[in-house]
């Protein structure tokens, strides 16, 4: 993996806009008062990426299922404790994770598999791309995925959110409760780690 692929570390991201912020605290506000209907509201807005990040963090599609809903009972039961510090999504992808920790208790450290939740291919290669190149990007494509399920979770986590869902440093610092430069050290120790790993695929 040479330095322009593979994780692309400089990217920040794009931050919540602060009227999407307002906007989010009054639907809380709303549903604090009685108003399920915002709250339906905050689930429609977010349970996608609440779907994405389980999907990619238990390798059981039921089971990520049932972490979605878990999630926003959680959320909702929980609403009081929703300070506004941060974006309402970054702090249901905190529930969300530890949804996930729950569900593996003493061995997720041992089964979190990656994976993508929709597996339909996105890309039709043309004519000139030669079958060989295909099959070529698909098995890099499994090597990293791979990797990245090797590595140790205080580096996979910062990887995945920020790669894989497009968190910023300072959301992914609020989501797993780090220091936005912990975030960012250990993304940088986690892109070192893999292109180790994937030396040897290089390589081959």
């Amino acid at each position: 993996m040479s330095e322009g692929e593979g994780i692309r570390l400089a990217k920040m991201g794009t931050p919540t806009p602060y009227c999407a912020l307002e906007e989010e605290r009054r639907l809380v506000e709303a549903a604090l008062g009685g108003d399920y209907s915002a709250f339906d509201t905050l689930v429609e807005r977010h349970w996608r990426k609440v779907a994405s990040v389980a999907g990619r963090l238990l390798q059981d599609a039921n089971e990520a299922e049932d972490v979605v809903q878990e999630t926003f009972i959680r959320a909702f039961e929980s609403l009081k404790s929703f300070r506004g510090q941060a974006g309402f999504q970054t702090w249901l992808i905190r529930i969300t994770i530890n949804q996930c920790k729950n569900r593996r208790q003493t061995w997720w450290k041992r089964r979190v598999l990656l994976h993508e939740p929709d597996q339909t291919p996105t890309h039709i290669p043309s004519p000139e791309q030669g079958g060989e190149t295909v099959v070529l990007q698909e098995e890099q494509a499994k090597a990293v995925q791979s990797a990245v399920r090797q590595l140790p979770e205080k580096y996979r986590l910062p990887i995945v959110l920020h790669y894989f869902e497009e968190l910023t440093g300072a959301e992914i610092a609020a989501v797993l409760g780090w220091k936005e430069s912990l975030v960012w050290s250990r993304i940088y120790s986690g892109y070192r780690e893999l292109r180790k790993r994937l030396a040897a695929w290089q390589e081959s």
